[in-house]
This record gives structure tokens, sequence and C-alpha cells, in this order.
């Protein structure tokens, strides 16, 4: 026996006596210890082999210590103590718990400050559990490649020896040489082991084949490698390989070496050309070697020496070792932060208490002081090395390529690179699973894989997976059959010949809830399972193509996950997703029968579930609607109450639920449904069996059924299973499990067909020759997508086919007929004349549908937004409010915080207060519809209000599923919108062009006609200064708010003080500061004028408060009708006595104020949106202690009230038109649905209610009918003395009778009359002569009494013009009478309808068109009249001169008429162009009014030439007064000039004198009153004379004898004598008459035409 071993035993003795006794030490205060297993660990006990490396290791250790208190000492003392534990964990505690005790070995007080330990796993957990008690730092290391760190042990870091780098440098070569086909050798030590573990995991992760795993050996000197069959091969040598073993290397000349291990140094030698090392470089420790052979010189012990650092002191020359790898850097390191640590720890003083350190703070130093505190840099690099060159030293030469993480030094001969599988490499697919699983299946080797899952056992109560199921072995016989006959059953079209392709079939009893972890399992090869004979067998992922599933029950029915080749087989059918082929399929059948309005009852099964949610998804769009869904819970009795499955709507019932739901409904519909009411279902096949069950269904009106069927013909398969491949076969063996051999299910030969063909179709694409498994059908990662895409493909578009079912009772029997089909296509048909069956004949098929209002119907789901934010109350109907949960953002669309002031929080407590209560506070309000509520937030922002409100109306909220009413554009009838001032006018107009009530409740002085819950500031206005008016204070000051929002409210109330004669003398600005308090004080101090103070509260307390001395006594008006004014906060205020108060009436709601403090916070937890606000208020989204909420209420703020009051106007507004559209009240009508609805907001100005002791309505103006209180202030109370509405009020007399006036004494400047230009503007046109009738609309009927008599009277009038004309045509065509006048009195009928006409403008409200007419077309038609009667008369003249049978030119006539209209016509058109524009507006209390814009003289002037026209004629008739042509017309024409005259004359007199109001009336009756005197004067006479002729004319001339010819209208002549030498009859009519023949030359005497 050699010294040495005589050495190491004496030493291994001399351990085991003195288990406590350190190898090394460096004494310190606080000492490290190191517990290293420098010895192993025998059976027995007793320390066994000694190990050189983790000698060098504690070496290490013990020269890193000396060289950190050399080179960074440290202010405390740090020593270290090595031991050597031998692996046992009873011994690492003994030396631990010395410390412990407060002393070493040596009896001394050094402290344990921290622990590194190399060991085994059982004794350095041990070590860990016990300093982790500790609070001691402690540094592990561990020979895994990967070292999982230890949560439970925060003060431990895990580091590792194995070089990592070094392994993931060897992934990095494979790729740098192209081997994509390996074999892995190693020899057998732990090492090596363990870096080929990991080396194999890698490759499976990058996709390089490992042909199989051998062990090399190492003997005598010499490495064998075996030969492979791929070229490359990869040996991993784990510790240092002697140079003496590469020399020595044995493997087939075929193969290419790569060796990974701790090669040490080959420099100098040449290996041969097809072998290469990696060598990891570590940077060199200078003085390590130099240290270890030192002291292992002075300290030789037996047992201990290390033989590569023994250097004897005669030799010339000692060649040590290089000290450059992983462990003595990782060593060190160790050692420099266990020392840095507690350097920190000393600094932070807890290193003499190891209480004081937390776990926590220890991993935190570990962690920094061994990464970023680190300042060595030892990380390696990797070179690889071809031995066929001598190794050198690294320079930047040597390295010809990079490639990942390896350098390569010098050049590779061509022939160490590629290595790949060329054909055939099923062997690469192969899987090594991490565990064995018991499970047992079904499994024949073969080249591909299908893997089927079947129900082979099934469940029961209390018995999971213990009852065999013959239909689910029966359908994995079909499924193995329909693999092995594929072949030979499509000989002809199939590729796969020489392929042998297997089925796999597992149970898929215990994997039904998660099918998808079974195809995990699968996919990431982490089983093996048993066959049949119970060996162990693996299933690659490689080489499985496809998944094949199968359920034979609804309630096992499991929704998968993974590959997208997976057939699925169940109750629904075959199909990539049976269930959405259903339900499309149910959507189409349901359209098809009108089933669009129905309820569904589902059964809390997760499949049911699911199918329930997509049904949901699919209808949208479809107008299929669900009125209500109920849920069958798993634990209802075999009745279910009849509430729940009460019909209310009486529509369809879809039935997605199990069998023995089914069961328990039906069963509960038959005992308690009358005969009256019958139910109407859609059922699931499996369903009927429960209907079946009851003999005669009497709530049964008709049940339809769809069923799936096959749609493929397929042809009779044989069973090829054998028996002794089933594991389970035993238990099918008895006569009730016993499977049919011979009837296969043809649903999975289908899905199995479908399977196959598309492998055959990928397998014909890629593998051309089709000899075999080709190398791209094998790439696992391209063959997969291609399988994927194929098989998309083959069934795209493709859906099971079902067949449609009706089911109902005749003749006492249920019976079921086939009445349609879904095609694969989606197609579905329906023939409802049965011909096969004669006691059906034709089908009448129930439909389901909405028959008034189905608020279900319109909810939106194709949203983008989430409305789950939104507060909701659900309802029939509901009324949204816009209010500010949120602050407003930094931008236009965003929100900022939680609004935190109480007011703002109010106002949602309002909106939901008025909504809940209104019903009950109003219960004949909308009768029997429920009315719910919605809040927007609004984020007090203008933009996101309108953004939100067209976000909710375009249907892009998506509101969660819920059993609730969901809110919808279509439900929701209007907004309640609140802002200040104007700030939310653009959300109103918003609403309001969407059709919806828009109620803001604030009053806008920019849009007075929106509808608001608020008064208006104008009437507020008005009542103040008509009490100033009452108590005759004309002339008073005006003290108001400096803030901008007050700016607008002081125009308006310039204006209305400008109206009505009061005069501001100073208009004063009131601040927060002193300047502005003690200027308003100044100007106060200085009379007694009234005072009128319109500004915040706050400043008006502050001012008040601020005097010194008493205010002076003065009249005083003080505004606290203001938002921020209660009734209760007047007290705080030093108001001076006897001052007048303005306050609102209604401020405050007394029943919200009760409610809210009265409420109990916990009670309002089952109501969801109470409950959503509370969690939104008080920041517990997650959940809310109701109980613990403490919540002050008061004060209350106004607008709260004003809130409650905008709800309550938007409900009786949408009851106006209910009851308009839905008489008898019972719910909502289709008439409300249809047209009601939109007609909503036209209802508002209707609404009339009491709010209280107050009313509510709208005045004329469509303002709120405010009341105000005048109250006055004394001895701290307030006193009721007036009260002011709609412009009356009324005041306690015998208050107001001591009160002085305020009057401007002496020449006063009028700021409201001064400083405001529109006011100024309306003050001068009051003043100037030309006074105009302002109208609050225009265009439009003036409704006045007046207007409607004289429209009347005028209409009557144009009427019997009209009639007039056509009797006259009449009688010219009938030859009563002859044209001569006819013209002439035509056009004068005309001229009087178009003077009875041009009233109309006048009864109309001023506008650009109408103002124009009435200028200008009572002159023209005037001046019409006038012109036909001068010429009449003219004309009646002439006739007398030119005597018997002459004429006077028609056209003359005409035209003389057109040019004495045209002057008149000329100044019209003259006056219109250049008075334009001819309305005035002016806006007073912020409305518009409109007059037209001309003044009284302007219109009698305009008038002039119609006087002259109407003289001239009156004259023009005395001088013709006797002619007697056309009946004594001219007569006629006299009295009616003449007549014309004083009407004038007394019409102007009353225009120019008589208020403008007058003005209108007083002309149209001036028109009226001519127009019916030409009509009674001129022509009801004439028309008595013409209805009295006679005679005819109708033969025209006669000829005489004599030659002369008679002009007809002779006839109509009484003549004295007659003309020429004619003779006549006539001549002896009269006696005395003379018988000579005359010439007479005037024609006086003859009634020549008795024309018209």
């Amino acid at each position: 026996m050699s010294s040495v071993t005589v050495a190491l035993v004496l030493l291994v003795v001399q351990f085991c006596v003195v288990l406590t006794e350190h190898i090394f030490r460096v004494p310190g205060e606080q000492e490290i210890v190191c517990l290293f297993d420098i010895h192993a660990k025998f059976q027995d006990g007793r320390c066994g082999d000694f190990n050189e490396q983790t000698m060098e290791m504690a070496y290490t250790t013990l020269w890193k210590m000396e060289q950190l208190n050399v080179t960074n000492p440290s202010s405390v003392s740090i020593g270290l103590s090595v031991y050597d534990v031998c692996g046992s964990d009873k011994r690492a505690i003994e030396i631990l718990s010395q410390y412990v005790r407060a002393g070493t070995s040596e009896g001394n007080d050094t402290r344990l400050a921290g622990v590194i330990s190399y060991t085994g796993t059982k004794t350095g957990s041990a070590i860990s559990t016990m300093l982790h008690h500790l609070h001691i730092p402690h540094i592990q290391f561990t020979d895994d490649v990967i070292a999982d760190e230890q949560e439970t042990f925060d003060n431990r870091k895990i580091l590792s020896l194995t070089p990592l780098a070094r392994i993931e440098a060897a992934v990095d070569a494979l790729g740098l040489l192209n081997w994509t086909y390996v074999s892995v050798q190693t020899l057998p030590t732990a090492p090596a082991r363990a870096e080929q573990e990991y080396f194999t995991r890698r490759l499976k992760e990058v996709g390089i084949c490992q042909e199989k795993l051998q062990t090399a050996s190492e003997n005598n000197g010499t490495l064998t490698i075996h030969k492979a069959v791929p070229k490359a091969v990869v040996a991993f040598t784990g510790d240092q390989l002697t140079k003496q073993q590469l020399l020595n290397v044995r493997m087939d000349p075929t193969n290419k070496l790569l060796l990974v291990g701790d090669i040490g140094n080959v420099s100098g030698s040449n290996f041969g050309d097809n072998i290469m090392v990696l060598l990891e470089q570590y940077t060199h420790i200078d003085g390590l070697a130099e240290y270890i052979s030192e002291k292992q010189n002075l300290n030789e012990q037996p047992g201990r020496l290390l033989p590569r650092f023994n250097c004897s002191e005669g030799e010339n020359e000692c060649s040590l070792p290089t000290m450059s790898s992983q462990r003595h850097h990782v060593t060190g390191n160790a050692v420099r932060t266990l020392y840095k640590v507690i350097e920190t720890l000393a600094v932070m003083e807890c290193t003499t208490d190891n209480d004081s350190c937390s776990p926590a703070s220890l991993g935190e130093q570990i962690e920094y002081h061994s990464n970023g505190g680190q300042a060595e840099n030892w990380k390696p690099y990797v070179q690889l090395v071809p031995l066929s060159e001598s190794y050198q030293e690294e320079t930047d030469s040597t390295f010809s390529n990079l490639h990942g993480s390896v350098k390569v030094q010098g050049r590779l001969s061509e022939d160490v690179f590629g290595s790949k599988c060329e054909e055939n490499c099923l062997v690469c697919s192969m899987c090594d699973a991490k565990y064995s699983s018991s499970e047992r299946i079904i499994i024949r080797d073969a080249d591909i894989f299908i893997v089927g899952s079947f129900p082979i056992y099934k469940s029961s109560i209390g018995n999971r997976c213990g009852s065999a199921n013959p239909r689910g072995l029966q359908a994995a016989r079909s499924f193995l059959s329909a693999i092995d006959s594929f072949k030979t059953r499509y000989n002809d079209t199939i590729a796969l010949q020489n392929i042998t392709i297997g089925g796999v079939v597992f149970d898929s009893c215990p994997f039904t809830d998660s099918l998808k972890s079974r195809i995990s399992d699968v996919e990431s090869c982490i089983y093996n399972y048993k066959d049949a004979s119970g060996h162990m067998v693996s299933l690659p992922p490689t080489r499985t193509t496809g998944y094949f599933n199968y359920f034979d029950d609804i309630n096992n029915m499991a929704t998968t996950s993974g590959p997208k080749i997976t057939g699925t087989v169940s109750p629904l059918g075959f199909g990539l997703d049976e269930q959405l082929n259903y339900i499309k399929s149910l959507i189409k059948v349901l359209q098809k029968v009108k089933w669009t309005y129905f309820r569904i009852i589902y059964s809390a099964n997760k499949n049911l579930k699911s199918m329930v949610n997509e049904f949901h998804e699919r209808i949208v769009g479809e107008s299929l609607c669900v009125a209500e869904v109920i849920e069958i819970g798993p634990s209802v009795d075999d009745y279910l109450p009849q509430d729940t499955l009460m019909n209310t709507k009486d529509v369809g019932t879809i039935l997605f639920t199990t069998l023995d739901d089914t069961v328990k409904i039906l069963d509960s519909f038959q005992s308690f449904n009358s005969s009256s009411s019958k139910q109407k279902f859609f059922m699931f096949p499996w369903n009927v069996e429960a209907l079946i069950a009851i003999k005669y269904p009497t709530f049964l009106e008709n049940a339809l059924v769809i069923r799936p069927r096959t749609w493929l013909e397929t042809p009779g398969i044989n069973d090829t299973l054998s028996d002794d491949v089933i594991p389970w076969i035993e238990e099918f063996q008895t006569t009730s499990n016993e499977t049919d051999k011979s009837n296969a299910d043809k649903t999975v030969v289908v899905g199995v067909d479908i399977l196959m063909s598309t492998i055959n179709a990928v397998y014909r694409e890629l593998c051309p020759k089709q000899n075999g498994v080709c190398s791209e059908f094998s790439d696992f990662k391209a063959l997969k997508p291609r399988l994927e895409e194929t098989f998309s493909m083959l069934i795209s578009g493709m859906e099971s086919p079902f067949e449609v079912y009706d089911v109902r009772t005749v003749n006492g029997k249920l019976d079921s007929v086939q009445i349609g089909e879904v095609d694969v296509e989606g197609n579905v048909k329906l023939e409802l004349s049965n011909v096969d069956n004669a006691k059906r004949g034709y089908l009448d098929i129930p439909s389901s549908v909405c028959q008034t209002w189905c608020p279900e119907c319109y909810v939106c789901s194709h949203g983008r937004q989430s409305g789950e934010d939104l507060l909701y109350l659900p309802g029939e109907i509901i009324i949204t409010g816009v209010l500010p949960i949120h602050q407003s953002g930094l931008s236009p669309f965003t929100c900022g915080d939680v609004a935190d002031d109480i007011f703002s929080q109010q106002l949602a407590e309002a909106f939901m207060y008025a909504v809940e209560t209104a019903q009950r506070r109003y219960p004949y309000l909308l009768g029997r519809v429920s009315v719910g509520g919605m809040i927007i937030d609004s984020c007090s922002n203008p933009h996101k209000s309108t953004q939100m409100i067209g976000n909710f109306e375009t249907c892009d909220f998506k509101f969660p599923n819920s059993d609730l009413l969901i809110p919808s554009p279509k439900s929701n009838l209007a907004y309640i919108i609140h802002g200040e001032n104007s700030s939310m006018d653009s959300a109103v107009k918003s609403a309001q062009d969407l059709g919806k009530l828009a109620v803001a409740t604030y009053n806008s002085i920019e849009n007075p006609q929106q509808i608001s819950g608020d008064s208006s500031v104008q009437q507020k206005n008005m009542a103040i200064v008509d009490l100033l008016v009452k108590l005759n204070w004309t002339y008073i000051y005006l003290v108001t708010s400096e803030d901008s929002s007050y700016r607008d409210p002081l125009e308006e109330f310039l204006k209305t003080a400008s109206n009505r004669g009061i005069c501001v003398g100073k208009i004063l600005g009131l601040g927060a500061t002193v300047e502005s308090i003690v200027e308003v004080a100044k100007y106060l101090t200085e009379d007694n004028t009234a005072v009128v103070m319109m500004t915040k509260r706050s400043d008006i307390k502050l001012f008040f408060n601020s005097q010194s001395t008493d205010v002076p006594i003065r009249p005083w008006i003080i505004d606290i009708s203001g938002d921020d004014w209660n009734s209760e906060n007047v007290l705080d205020v030093k108001v001076p006595q006897g001052s007048l108060l303005i306050d609102k009436n209604g401020k405050q709601n007394v029943a919200f104020e009760k409610f809210m403090s009265d409420v109990d916070v916990s009670s309002l937890r089952n109501s969801d949106w109470w409950r959503q606000y509370w969690q939104i208020k008080f920041n517990c989204s997650v959940s809310c202690d109701f109980n613990l909420q403490k919540i002050s209420w008061r004060p209350f703020s106004v607008k709260a009230a004003r809130m409650i009051r905008s709800v309550d106007i938007a409900l009786h507004t949408i009851h106006q038109q209910y009851l308009a559209s839905c008489p008898l009240t019972n719910g909502i009508c289709s008439n409300f649905v249809k047209s009601g609805m939109s007609l909503i907001p036209s209802r508002a100005l209707e609404v009339y209610f009491r709010e209280g002791e107050e009313r509510m309505e709208f005045n004329e103006n469509g303002q709120i009918s405010q009341k105000y209180q005048i109250k006055t202030y004394s001895s701290d109370q307030q006193y009721e003395v007036g009260v002011w509405r709609d412009g009356v009020l009324t005041l306690q007399t015998s208050f107001f009778q001591y009160l002085s006036s305020s009057t401007c004494t002496v020449d006063c400047n009028c700021e409201n009359r001064v400083k405001f230009t529109n006011v100024t503007k309306v003050a001068e046109q009051q003043s100037s002569p030309d006074r105009f009738v302002y109208w609050r609309n225009s265009g439009i009927f003036t409704g006045k009494l007046w207007a409607t008599v004289l429209v009347a009277i005028a209409a009557t009038g144009a009427f019997i013009s009209v009639v007039l004309i056509v009797y006259v045509v009449h009688k010219v065509c009938n030859k009563t009478l002859a044209r001569r006048y006819v013209g002439l009195g035509i056009l004068l009928l005309v001229g009087v309808m178009l003077l009875f006409l041009s009233i109309v403008p006048f009864v109309f409200t001023p506008s650009e068109t109408l103002c124009g007419l009435r200028f200008v077309m009572p002159g023209c038609a005037f001046a019409f009249c006038f012109a036909t009667i001068l010429v009449k008369l003219t004309s009646l003249r002439d006739y007398r001169l030119i005597g018997l049978g002459g004429e006077v030119s028609n056209l003359n006539q005409y035209l003389f008429v057109v040019f004495v209209t045209v002057v008149q016509v000329g100044i019209a058109i003259q006056w219109w162009v250049l008075k334009t524009p001819l309305v005035l507006t002016k806006t007073m209390d912020n409305v518009v009014f409109y007059a037209c814009h001309y003044g009284q003289l302007e219109y009698i002037l305009h008038q002039v030439y119609i006087m002259v026209l109407i003289l001239l004629c009156a004259t023009y008739a005395i001088t013709v007064r006797h002619e007697t042509k056309n009946m004594g017309e001219a007569r006629l024409l006299l009295w009616c000039c003449w007549l014309c005259v004083p009407v004038w004359i007394a019409w102007i007199i009353v225009f120019l004198i008589q208020d403008p109001e007058y003005s209108d009336p007083t002309v149209c009756v001036a028109i009226v009153s001519c127009a019916t005197l030409m009509m009674t004067v001129i022509f009801i006479p004439k028309i008595h004379m013409v209805a009295k002729i006679k005679y005819s004319i109708s033969k025209g001339a006669t000829s005489f004898q004599n030659g002369y010819k008679l002009d007809s209208e002779f006839f109509y002549e009484k003549p004295y004598s007659l003309p020429g030498t004619l003779t006549t009859n006539y001549s002896t009519m009269k006696t005395g008459y003379s018988t000579t023949k005359t010439h007479p030359r005037s024609i006086s005497n003859f009634d020549a035409t008795l024309s018209y």
C-alpha cells in the first residue's frame, strides 16, 4: 500500500472521531463557515473517498478570505472556517449549533455571520432550514444544471457549478456544424450525465433529432465511442479528461466527434480531422495555484493531498495547473459576496442580533453583491477547437468564425459539416416522457396515429367512472375499424398505401371536463401509457396527426382546444364545431317558422351554458329576441314552482336543458297548466324522451325538434378490433355490457373518413414518391399547419345536416312528423303539407312573436366599449342622466378622479332616488309600465358627454349578459343633462338631434328654447323689476359679482329694467378682495338709493360681515335664489334688517332630504346600481362594508332638488304621450312604440303636475312657471311678504306702505341705457315716431280674434268673386250677354278678389316676405281695382261719343288698366328693394321678437297714389252719372267711389292716432270694407238685372230687304227713330212716333248693349 493511501486511511479515521474539527480557519469576530463534502459518505455513516475538486474549492475559500482581508480590510473582523461534513446532516447541524451556542470549538465568542455549503440534497436542506430560522445569509452550491430558486428560504442563494454556458455553446456548435441528426454519448459520471440531460432537453427545444443515448466507456486511459447511425456524435466527458485519453479515442472512422467536457490542456497535440472539442475558457486566477501548493506543502496532511499541486523544493521546475475553472470563480465570488454582505449588515447595525435582520433583507443583500455589486469579470467564453490542429492561446487572429456563444479557432475541415436524417426518420419523432401514467389505452404500432377519446366508462352518483359504457366502446370499435378499413374502402384514391395508420383510444371519462389537458399531454409528451398487456408505450406528438372526440351525452360534452384537425361526434352531430352548426341551424329554423320572440330555459350545465351564450351572440342582427332567460339550478326539486315557469308573455320556449331537467319542467307544466294556456317548445333530440314519458301532455300545443342525420352514404365495415388489445375487455364481456361488433356507428365512420382524407391529401402533396414517410412528412413543425389548413378547407362551409320534426297530440296520442330539413349548405326547407299522414293534413306551425313592447329586443350587444361601469336600474323604459360622477380629465375626452364634493355626489343620488320613487310619488304615472334609469358619466365635460350620448345611441356600448332588462337606445326615452349655465348645451343639442327628449337641469341663456328643470333668469329679473316698479324704486344701484358667470344674467337684467323704465345708476362689481369691498362700501354710503344685490353668497357674506359699523339704512333687495343659497344658510350673513330677499320656491326637496338622512346604506346593498354607485363613491370596487359606511348628508344641494324636478318633468312628458297613445293604460301599446315615442319631445310644454304644494307647468314662453317668494329679513328671521308668479305680483300692502321710493331727483346717468348697445337700440326705437309691434314668433298665424273674423269675411268675399266670374262667363258662352263690357267687368272682379286676399299677410306674424306683402299688396290691389273703374267710366263716355254701332278698342282699355296699375307696382318694388331688410328683431328676456320694419306714416305715404286714383274716379264719375249704358253702371260706379272716400279717411285717422298694436286690424278692416263696397254696390245690382234678361241674341246679325244690317245689340235698344231707310215693325210699336227715316248723331236715347 502506498504512503498516500495510508495517509488517506488515517485521515478518514481521524475525521470520524473528531467531527467538529475545522480543516482551515482564518480567525475573526464574525465567521463565514464553509460546509463541504470533501469526503464522500458511505452507507455506514463513515467518511468515504476524498474529492480533490472539493478540496480545491476549500483552498479557494481560504485564499479569497486572506486576499480580502489584505486588499479590502473591513471595520468588522471577518474570519472563515472550513469543515468537512462528509455528507452528514447531523454533523452539519452540530457544527452550526456550536456557533448558535455562542462559542466555537476553541471556546471563543466568534459569531456565525454566513454559511457556504456544498453537500448533498438532504444535508443542504437541513442546513437551509436551520439558517432560515436563524436569519443567517447562506450560499449553497449545487451540481444541478439549473438551480431553482427556493422561495421558502429568502436568506439563501443557490449557485450552479455545472457549466451552462458550455452546454449552450454545444447547442450553438451543432447549428454551426449543421448537425440536425446526432447520437449523444456520455461517460458514466455525475457531471457528464447532468450536462447530457440538459443538452438533450435543449435539443428537443431547438428541433435537433437525437438518434439514441449511449454510454461511452473509459478504461485504462482509452476513451471508447460507440458506432452510431448518425454521422455526428456528441460525447460528454464531464470532469477533466486526460490528454492520454484523447490520444486513445476509439471510434468508427465514419463518425465525427464533438467532445464536451473539462478537457484540460491539449496544447501541442494533433488528434485527427474528425474530432473537435469545446473548450470553456475562464479568466485565469493569478496566484491561486501557487497559494494551494504552498499551503499544501506547509500543512501537508495525509488524505488531503492534491497531487497536481505537489511541488518538491528540490525540483528545478514545478508545473502548476491553470486555475480558471468555473468552480474556482464561483467559490471565490461566494466568499466575496458574503464578505460584502457582512460589511453591509454591520453598517445597518444588525450583525449583533440575528433577529434584527429579516430574511428578505438578507436575500436582497446577497443578490445585490453577487450581481450588481460584483467587480470581477470572470464570465467565460467557449472555443470550438479542431484537434487536427495544435491548440493555441487566444488571439484575435485565431478566431475565424463566431456562431452564437462559440468562438472557432482556425479552419474547420469540410468533412465535419452536415449530419441529417435523409429518409424514414421516425426515430426522430420519438419522445422521452417525463412521467409514467397508469392510464390504459388501445394502441397499435403504426407510422402515424389518430388519437380518439371515447367514454369507455361513465359516472353515476357517488361512483365516478365506475360503470362500463357499451355505447362508448362501440363507438371506439367503429373508430378503429374505420381507420383500418379506410385504404380498402377507398383503394383507388388512396396515396397512403405504404404508410401504416393506427388509432389510439383513450377513455375520456376521467377527462370529461378537461379534454384540452389530454391533448396538451399528448402534444407535450409528458406521459407514457399502458397498453392492454401492461407495457409502457410512448405516443410521439410528431406522429400524431389528428384527434377525434366522441360524446354520447350532452352532460359530458367538452369544448376542445389544441390542433385544429379535430373531429367531434356528439348528440348534436359531427363537425369541426358541432355546437355552432346546431346553433346556426336552430336560428335558421326559428326564422323560418317565425319564432322571433321567445324565452329560454337552460340547465346549470357548462356545455348548455356555452350553447346559450353562443346562441345569444349569434342572434345579434338576426331579428330574433329573447324575452327572458331562466336557469334551472342543480338542486331543484322534482317540480318547479309555477311562478318560475309562468309564461306571462305567451311566447314559445326553447329548452336548453338536460333530460333530467326537461322531465322536471314538463311534469311541472302538466301539474299546473290549464287547458286554455298551451305551451309551444323547441327541444333538443334527447329531450323528446321526457315528452314521450307523459302519456297525454295537456299543456302541449306543439314541440319542434331538430336532430342530426348522417349526410354521407357509408358502406358497411367489419369490426377489425381484436379483444386482446382492449385493456377493459373483461368488464364488457357480460351480457348487459356486450357490444355489437356488426353495427358500426355511421357518424363515427364519417368523422374518421374526413380526418383520413385530410391526411391522404397532405401526404400526396408532400411525398410524391409515396414510398414511406418522407422527410417532409416527418417535419413536425411544417406538417401540422398543412394538415390544419387542408382540414379547414375540406370542412369549410360544411354544416351538419339536420331534420326538423313537429311533435304534438293528435287524437289523444303523441304524434311526430318530419316537417323539413337543414341541408349541408345550411338551407332550411319546410314541407308543411303532409301528404303521407292524412290525420295531420296541413300543419299550422304556431309562431312566437312580440305583440306590443319588447324592450329585450333592442338591447345592444355588438358594441366595442364595455357598459359595465354605467349605473343602471332595469325597466321597460328608461331615462338617462348625464351626470358628473368623475371630474374632468386633462384632455377633452378623458375623466379625472371621482368627484369628491358632496353636492356633485348628491346629483347622482337625487337622480337615482327620483327614478326609483317616481311611481310611488305619482301613483298615476305611466300605469303598469316599469321605469328604469341609467347614469352616464359626463366627467363635467361637454365633449365627453356628447361622445357618451353618441356612443350609447349608436349601440357602441356592450353591456354584460344579465337576466335583467339591459338599457338600449330604443327604450331610452329621455336624457336628463346636468351642467352649469350653458356649459352642456352641445350635449342637449345632440340628444335633441337624435329625436330624444332632453331636459337640462340648468337654464341656458344662450338657448332659452331648451326644456329645463330650472326657471329662467328672465323670470327672476322680471320678479325683481316688477317689485321695483311696484315700490316706485325707479333709480337703483346694482351690485353684482365679478365672476364671469354673472355677466349674461346682468345684461338680461339691464335689458328688463330698461324696458320697464328702471334706471340703474351704478353697476358695482363685488369680489372677494378688500379693494372691491371698500370700493362698493364707499359708493353705498353716499345716499339712500335702493340697492339690488345679485351676487354670490360668499361675496355677500364677506361684504356685510366685514362692515365695522351697521350698514346704512337704505332699501335693499338681495337675490338669494342662487344655488349657493338655501333657507337655512342666511343666518350667518349679517344681512341688513328690513332687507327684501328674493328667493325661489321649491329649492329644497324635503322628501329626498329625509330619504337620504334616514337611509340605511346596508339596506341598499341588494340594489345593483346603488351598490355599484357605493363602490365608486367609496373606492371599494372589490367589496364594500356597507355596514361601516358613515355618511354625512347635510347640507343638501339645491341642484339635487332641481335634478328631481327634471326627472319628474321627463317622466310626465312621457306620461302625456303615453296617455295619448295608450288610453287604456294597461301597459305599453304598439301605437306608443310605432309613433308615440317619436312624439314625446313635442309634449314637453303640455306637462302639468303638482310637486308637493307647488304646481309644475310651463308658461307660454316655454319656461317653467316659477314662483318667487319675497321675504323680509328682520330679527334674524325671514317673513314672507309677497309672491311673484307668471308676471303677477302679490304683496302684503301693510308691509310695503311705509317704504320710501327710490327715484332719480336730478339728471341721472343710467348705466343700462348707455353701456349696452342692444338695449339702447331698443330704447331708441321705442322713442321714435314709428312704433313697431313685436311678435315672439315669425311666419305663423297670430290666432287673434280679429284676424280669425276678418279672414273668414275675406275668404267669403274672394269665394263670391270667383263664383260671379264663373257666372258671367257662363252667360257670355250661352249668348245671353254680349262681350262689349264683359272684359273690364271680369278684371274688376279679379281686383276685388285680390283686395280681399291682401289681408292675409296681416294675420301672420312678421317675416321678411310677409312684411313686404303687407306693404305692397294692398296698394297694388287697390290700384288695380280703381284703374279698372276709371277705364269703365271713360268707356261709357266714349261709347256715347262714337254713336250707335261704334266700338272702343278692348286692347286700349286693357293697356290703360295696366299702365295705371304699374305706377303703384313700381313704387312698391322701389320701396321693397331700398327698405330691405323688412324685419326688425330684438331680444327681450333672452327671447327673439320680430316686427315689420316700417312706420305708420311711411305706410300712409305709400298709399298716396291710391288716394289720387280714388279721388280721380270719384270726380270723373260725376261727369258720366247720367249715362244709362250697361244698365246704368255709371251711377253704381259713382256711389262706390264716393263711399270709399270716407272709409279711407276714417282708417287713415285711426291708423295714425291709435296704438301700433291696432295698426294691422285697422288696415285689414279698411281693405275688407272697400272690397265689400265694390262687391255690394257695383256687382250685386248688375247681377240681379242680368238674371232678369229673357231674350237671346243667338241669331247674330239680321239682314233686311233694304240691305241694312242690324247690330245684334240693337235689339236691346228702345229707339225713337231708326237709321237710314230701314223699315221695321218696331215703328208701329208706339203711336206718335215719326215714320220719317232719321240719321241720329247721338245714342243717348239707346241702351245699346245691356252688357255686363
